[in-house]
């Protein structure tokens, strides 16, 4: 997993980043309890 701070790139480079994963990662609390989906 990888956590990037968009203000460090531009944002072609974001873009080109974000493009090479296709699918989606959602991090979501719920309580007291953490949970990560990941959909392609």
């Amino acid at each position: 997993m990888h956590v990037m701070d968009h203000d460090m790139y531009s944002p072609q480079e974001v873009r080109a980043i974000l493009d090479l994963f296709e699918g989606e990662i959602d991090i979501y609390k719920k309580g007291p309890e953490k949970s990560l989906k990941i959909e392609k």
